[in-house]
């Protein structure tokens, strides 16, 4: 069974005179993204492998996510992702993934990866809150068929309902 995790990054400041690309998490964004690890990591003890986009706010959330919770993953940055306009383009990376990875956690942007989401899940209302995700199983055990029609189950998380630790 192959996992898929769809992230959208953290929160990320605004109204900023840097380039969209260049914009930095909030503090807001650092203690979400930490608190939705270990959540993460309730749901999804290891990860094989994170793909993020390249742009700041989401290789930050990636790393976040490496260090709070998936010590040992390495990250492979794809500055493609941040330029995704349609679901049906994920799929050349996730079909380009070696089938020996078992979970995979992509880190991207809306509103590609909401429709992603609501597609996957089959719930139209489902919104990617900054750093919520959701958590598709697949019925197989090669990256290639991995599609609505092999989603077994998911898992979404949404960062609103998320009380914070005190740690």
């Amino acid at each position: 069974m192959k996992k898929l995790i769809i992230l959208r990054h953290a929160n990320a400041e605004k109204n900023s005179d840097k380039k969209d690309f260049d914009r930095i998490l909030k503090e807001k964004g650092i203690l979400a993204a930490k608190q939705m690890s270990k959540s993460l990591q309730k749901i999804v003890p290891s990860i094989d492998l994170i793909v993020s986009s390249a742009a700041i706010r989401a290789k930050e959330t990636a790393e976040i996510f490496k260090t709070t919770a998936f010590k040992n993953t390495p990250i492979v940055l794809e500055k493609d992702l941040y330029y995704l306009q349609f679901t049906n383009l994920f799929y050349d990376f996730l079909y380009e993934l070696e089938d020996d990875m078992e979970t995979v956690l992509f880190v991207g942007h809306n509103p590609i990866f909401t429709f992603l989401a609501q597609s996957l899940s089959g719930n139209p209302n489902l919104f990617l809150y900054p750093a919520s995700f959701l958590v598709v199983y697949f019925e197989t055990d090669q990256w290639i068929q991995a599609n609505n029609n092999t989603v077994k189950n998911t898992v979404f998380v949404n960062s609103k309902t998320i009380k914070k630790d005190n740690d």
